[in-house]
Formats: C-alpha cells, sequence, structure tokens
C-alpha cells in the first residue's frame, strides 16, 4: 500500500538523500526526517508520510512538490473534515508506565521521560484556542467541489475550525505490551478498538474523529527506526483487514516515540537546549493532524500534481532558529495552553507556506431541532415519551442523537431522537443536553432539565456525627452530611446546642467557629429539602478546657517525704501536667498530676507554677508560695 500514490498512507520523510538512491519505500503518507544544513533535497515521491528532516536546507523557505493543492473528490464521500476536528489519543502498550494525572489534567506516565504525553494533549488541547490562526490555513480546504479544483466558494463545506480545542479524549490501552514491531494492520486495529471504547461506533460519529496512536520509547511501530525512513504517517483503515466496529472507515495515525531519534525528527529545530528537545512532537503531530483534517481518508483530499499534501509541500522549510528567520518558517505559537512549536501549511491562496490565515466558514449542513422539549417533570413510575428530533439542511444526511443527564430508566433512541423508558429514580431538575449529529458533522444541542418526583414525601437522612472535642477559644469545623432520595435535591441546614461561637452554614452544612465557653453541648442538626422534607441527627460537642483547684501555700518541713494531687477536671480531653519552681527534691507526675519526692535540708521559699494542657492544646496555669522550713 505504500509504493504508490492511490495507497493513500502519508508520512514525513528521512533526512539523506541515499533514501531515493536507495529505493527505500516509506509509507504514502509520510514525514520526512529533519535535514542537516545544505542536505540536499529528498522526498519519496508517495503522498502522507512525514519525511525525515532532509527534504529541504534549513533555510530554504521555498515549499516543495508541483504547483497548487487540487481537490480529488473525496474517498467514500469523504473529502476532509467539515467538522470542528475531533482528535482522540491512544498511549498504546502498557510500556508507557504508571498513569497519573498533572496539574493540568493531563495523563502522564512513569517511562514518559521526554514528556511526549502531556506536550501531545496540551497541544492539541490548545488548537482553536488564543484566536490562534495557524488552523485557519487549513480552512481554505473544502469539499463537495470538481475534482482538480484548486478553489472553495463560499457556499462549500470547508474544514472545520477546532474551537475551544481538538481533544476529545485520551485512552492508555494497557492491556498488554505493544508490539516492538507493530505492523500497519496491528496499528490500524488499535485504531479501530480505540473507536469502539470511546464509543464511537458510528459513521457519524467518526465523521470528524482521528485516531492518533502514540507509541511509547523503545518501540518500530510501523517499522519506525528500523532503519530510519520516516518520523509518522495518517492513514484511513480501509484496506488493512481490521475488525470493523467503528462505522466504516476511520482516520488514524501513527505517532512513534519521536524523541528517540532526536533532531532526526525535529529535536530543537525551533527552540535551544532541553526546551527544544521535544519540538518534533508538536511539528510532527502538527503535520498529520493538518493533512488529515485536510485529506481524512487519503486520497480522495488535497494534494498537488506530485503528490504533496499541504503539510509536505512546507516540512522543514527552516525556523526560528535560521537566519535570517523565514515568516512562513517553523515557530511557537501561543495557544491557551501553552506555546508549541510547529510548521507552517501551504495555502492556495497564498500560493505559499503559511503559519496564519484567516478563518474560512464556508456554507455547510446545519441541524435544527423541530422543537425544544423544554423542562420536564413527572413522577417515578409514569412511562415516558418525549421526542427530541431535529432536522438537518441536507436531507441525504442521516442524524444520530445522544443525550446526558437522563433520568435513571430512560433512553434516547438514536435514530429517531425520542426519549421513552419508565423513571425509576427520583432526582431534581436534572441537566440534560441532547445533541443531534449529522453523517457529516453537523451538530446541534438542546439543553433542559428534567425532575423526576418520588410518590408520597421525600426521604431526608442525615449521617450520624460522632462526638466532636475541640478546645475553648480554638477554631473548630465539623461538618454534616445527607443523603435525599430524590437526587440533586437542595438541603437547607440549621442546628440547635451549638457551643457559643459556632454557626451552621445553611448551604453546606459546616458547622465552624471558635467556642468560648467550656461544656458538653447536645448538637441537633436538622437538613431540610423544597419539599419541606427533613432528617435530624444529634451529637455531643465538647468544648474543654483544664479547670484546675489551687491548692493554696504550702509549708513542709526539711527533708520529708512530700505527696500532693493537683486536681484539675476537663470532660472530653486528657490532661498532661508540668510544673516549674518546686522546691529541691520535688517532681510532678505529667500524667497524673502529683507532685511527689522528699525535701532537702535547706530552708526556702518557692514560687511555684502548674500548667494543665489538655488534648486540644488548651492550657491552665496556676500558682502558690511553697516554703521549707
Amino acid at each position: 500500500m505504500r509504493s504508490v500514490r492511490p495507497a493513500g498512507v502519508v508520512a514525513l520523510a528521512l533526512l539523506s538523500s541515499a533514501v531515493v538512491a536507495m529505493g527505500l519505500v516509506a509509507p504514502a503518507n509520510a514525514f520526512e526526517l529533519v535535514p542537516p544544513q545544505q542536505q540536499g533535497r529528498t522526498h519519496h515521491d508517495q503522498h502522507g508520510e512525514h519525511h525525515l528532516r532532509g527534504a529541504h536546507t534549513q533555510a530554504s523557505t521555498s515549499a516543495s512538490g508541483s504547483g497548487l493543492l487540487s481537490y480529488h473528490g473525496g474517498n467514500g464521500g469523504i473529502g476532509v473534515t467539515t467538522g470542528a476536528p475531533k482528535v482522540y489519543v491512544v498511549f498504546w502498550g502498557n510500556q508507557w508506565g504508571t498513569q497519573t494525572t498533572n496539574v493540568n489534567g493531563y495523563s502522564v506516565f512513569s517511562n514518559d521521560a521526554m514528556g511526549v504525553a502531556p506536550r501531545v494533549q496540551g497541544f492539541l488541547k490548545g488548537l482553536g484556542t488564543n484566536g490562534e490562526l495557524w488552523s485557519g490555513v487549513m480552512t481554505e480546504s473544502c469539499e463537495g467541489v470538481a475534482v482538480g479544483a484548486t478553489s472553495c466558494p463560499a457556499s462549500a463545506a470547508h474544514v472545520g475550525y477546532p474551537t475551544g480545542g481538538a481533544l476529545a479524549g485520551v485512552l492508555y490501552d494497557n492491556a498488554v505490551a505493544a508490539p516492538t514491531t507493530a505492523s500497519d494492520t496491528e496499528i490500524a486495529q488499535e485504531a479501530v478498538n480505540a473507536a469502539v471504547t470511546f464509543g464511537n461506533t458510528t459513521a457519524a460519529s467518526n465523521r470528524s474523529a482521528q485516531y492518533v496512536i502514540v507509541s511509547p520509547s523503545g518501540l518500530h511501530p510501523g517499522g519506525f527506526n528500523a532503519p530510519l525512513k520516516w518520523c509518522a504517517w495518517h492513514d484511513g483503515t480501509s484496506g488493512y483487514g481490521v475488525t470493523s466496529g467503528a462505522g466504516g472507515p476511520i482516520a488514524f495515525t501513527n505517532l512513534p516515540y519521536l524523541t528517540d531519534v532526536g533532531g532526526s525528527c525535529g529535536a530543537n529545530y525551533v527552540n535551544s537546549g532541553t526546551a527544544g528537545a521535544a519540538d518534533g512532537v508538536t511539528i510532527v503531530e502538527g503535520h498529520e493532524y493538518a493533512e488529515t483534517i485536510t485529506d481524512q481518508l487519503p486520497s480522495g483530499g488535497w494534494y498537488d500534481a506530485a503528490g504533496y499534501e499541504n503539510s509536505d509541500k512546507c516540512a522543514w522549510v527552516g525556523s526560528i532558529s535560521t537566519s535570517p528567520f523565514p515568516s512562513n518558517g517553523a515557530q511557537n505559537i501561543a495557544l491557551a495552553t501553552g506555546a508549541f512549536p510547529v510548521q507552517a501549511n501551504f495555502s492556495n491562496t497564498a500560493n505559499a507556506c503559511a503559519v496564519a490565515a484567516p478563518i474560512v466558514s464556508g456554507t455547510s449542513t446545519t441541524v435544527t431541532f423541530n422543537s425544544t422539549p423544554g423542562n420536564q417533570s413527572g413522577p417515578i413510575g409514569t412511562p415516558v415519551s418525549v421526542s427530541a428530533a431535529a432536522t438537518s439542511s441536507d436531507v441525504t444526511k442521516t442524524i444520530t442523537y445522544s443525550a446526558t443527564g437522563l433520568p435513571g430508566g430512560l433512553t434516547i433512541n438514536s435514530s429517531t431522537g425520542l426519549i421513552s423508558g419508565t423513571p425509576n429514580a427520583a432526582i431534581l431538575a436534572s441537566p440534560v443536553k441532547v445533541t443531534s449529529t449529522t453523517s457529516d458533522g453537523a451538530v446541534a444541542t438542546a439543553s433542559f432539565t428534567w425532575t423526576i418526583s418520588n410518590v408520597g414525601a421525600n426521604t431526608v437522612t442525615v449521617n450520624t456525627i460522632a462526638t466532636k472535642s475541640s478546645g475553648k477559644g480554638k477554631a473548630a469545623t465539623q461538618t454534616a452530611t445527607a443523603t435525599d432520595n430524590q437526587a440533586l435535591q437542595k438541603l437547607t441546614w440549621s442546628a440547635t446546642g451549638l457551643p457559643a461561637g459556632v454557626t451552621i452554614n445553611a448551604t453546606t452544612g459546616t458547622m465552624s467557629g471558635t467556642a468560648t465557653t467550656a461544656g458538653a453541648y447536645t448538637v441537633v442538626v436538622k437538613a431540610t429539602d423544597l419539599t419541606t422534607a427533613f432528617g435530624t441527627t444529634t451529637f455531643t460537642w465538647n468544648v474543654t478546657a483544664p479547670v484546675v483547684t489551687n491548692p493554696g501555700a504550702q509549708s513542709t518541713a526539711r527533708r520529708k517525704v512530700v505527696s500532693l494531687q493537683i486536681v484539675a477536671t476537663d470532660p472530653g480531653a486528657t490532661m498532661t501536667y508540668s510544673a516549674s519552681g518546686l522546691p529541691t527534691g520535688l517532681s510532678i507526675n505529667a500524667t497524673t498530676g502529683k507532685i511527689t519526692g522528699t525535701t532537702n535540708n535547706s530552708i526556702a521559699t518557692k514560687n511555684v507554677t502548674v500548667t494543665v494542657r489538655d488534648s486540644n492544646a488548651v492550657s491552665t496555669v496556676i500558682s502558690f508560695q511553697w516554703k521549707i522550713v
């Protein structure tokens, strides 16, 4: 499939001019390797492969290939991604190690030393944010025009802009290890498996989707780096003999662990030092993404007479690190998720490589709900039938329906939009969102609430609270929780018997404050829902502070055995004792508070201080005089 243009695989090629001389066979859509300074131009003449860095000298700013991009009629009715692009990223194989989540919400892995995973996620999530116009270049392309067309009328369905981000989902497939040298078919099958896992099992759900299969370090997916001929490639799953399940062919990318080959696939192409060590990750993934949305199922989209897609024509044309800096060279773009290096893509409008262009919004299919369902309500056990049907502006496009937030027992018919069933659990104002999607990716949503009430009164149950202990003068909190047999009910909290200085938050049920008076308090907490149903619980709140009895002045003869108990009480707390100024030979037991010992032979007068501290860090201090006579 990779030896001729119609086969459809697309990739970025090798650096070395020896590739051509040796007659190496590369994927039809492979991305080339990056060239060394003054490396001669090389290309496999096969569309879609991201070649090794070597197609241009680093200072070159001219586009590769032959002439303008032209449309090639689509593949199975699909030419470009007309809806907002949705990218699903799959980290394939348990060799990635342990998965955790970082502060940005990205999946990170213990065996991802170069941080490839969060970089890919951050880049894709950031596309379509900050008003970035790198994606605008791709929106010039469209479908539904004549074969050979090099421009698109306003009425055509253009490539969609990824408003708010292109990242649609992340999957860690760690069931088994990924193959050391996965075949192309195994990679295609992994893409189909991912589509099924994400629930994208229809042609409509995959119309604007693509799946990026990212392999861990040290592997050779599709023959990558064995030897090194290309950096990545994209394709459609047709022709690979994969098991069906995604509703038809889907777009996917083979993205190896590019930092394994360093500068050959873009390391430090834009940024120097450690900051640029993974430059190639987004340069190459951006290349494959841009080609996929303009030639979704190769080779029915846009490419030139030499088989070069939009990104092929502009691969490795120089960067901000070259002098003079080409304005259309690889550079960082500012997204809401950070700055990421990307390459330019070919613009027919400019007849040149372009890093930015205005967003084109052509007239494409629209989908409209026949009527808005409006907020719904009803009791448990009563059958429901509510239509959320929509109409497409293009009657040839089928509509698929989905819904979130439906009360238990209700489902939506994916073909008709009819919501039906018998609700089996009470819920208050559940936020329901119905989505209708046409087979070419047009989307409309309708939002409303749905309340299911109990038959009879609601039941509120306040959870038991254990005995609470806090110190007098110390800040303290205690949160009450409760359940209502109508989900999403709103509860209002109140309490009686709280220690002075402590109040309850009527919304959250949190009791907080600084108690001013010691004692044992019987607290009753009450939660009341919107139907006036309520529940209560009772607990004891001990506010502690040691109460110590001063033994008064003491007088003891020399060389006498002493035993003096310091009497203290503090219900709900444990106490420890300490003393200073005791006559020589005497000491206090830290646990019992008893002063014992034998006085010495010296006459003395001592000022004694005893401190009693409880388990809530509240202390009471007494003082008295002790004479040895």
